[in-house]
């Protein structure tokens, strides 16, 4: 009997020792965190500003330039480093990305909150379903206004 519960496999304990023995799933974290860090850093990291135009960045017909020692990836139709605006991308991206997933879970959290309520009734759902939505805009209408003080304050 030993030997049976001595010959299965040990199974990790954690999600997280899951996740170190799954080498795909390690390149997609690597892959994320390295997106993070670049929007994050981009003030640090991108070589020019994500809207300066250089002239040099353009060939003399007035055609992007490919990858080169100054330009890491090339330059756009108006000579803009593409590297940068990729960086300050990226930051753009990852708030969006943040704020409506967040607003989503408050939505959600409301909403779920005003079903835990609902009684036997279809007046009763109906009553909390609009109290719900009412509730919802309401929120979202003062985090907007919020998040407008927020960015104008910090000038972003």
């Amino acid at each position: 009997m030993t030997d049976a519960i001595a010959a299965e496999p040990r199974r990790p304990a954690g999600a997280i020792a899951r996740l170190l023995q799954r080498k795909l799933a390690l390149l997609g974290l690597f892959l994320i965190l390295v997106v993070v860090l670049g929007a994050v850093f981009a003030p640090f990291i991108a070589p020019f500003a994500p809207d300066d135009q250089h002239f040099d960045g353009l060939t003399i017909e007035g055609a992007p330039l490919a990858p080169n020692e100054t330009y890491i990836l090339g330059t756009d139709l108006l000579g803009r480093d593409l590297f940068s605006r990729i960086l300050f991308g990226a930051r753009t991206s990852l708030i969006i990305g943040v704020v409506a997933n967040g607003m989503a879970l408050i939505i959600g959290t409301i909403a779920s909150i005003e079903g835990l309520k609902v009684g036997g009734s279809a007046e009763s759902l109906g009553r909390h379903v609009t109290s719900s939505v009412v509730k919802a805009i309401f929120v979202v209408i003062v985090l907007d206004g919020l998040f407008a003080m927020f960015f104008a304050a910090i000038k972003y």
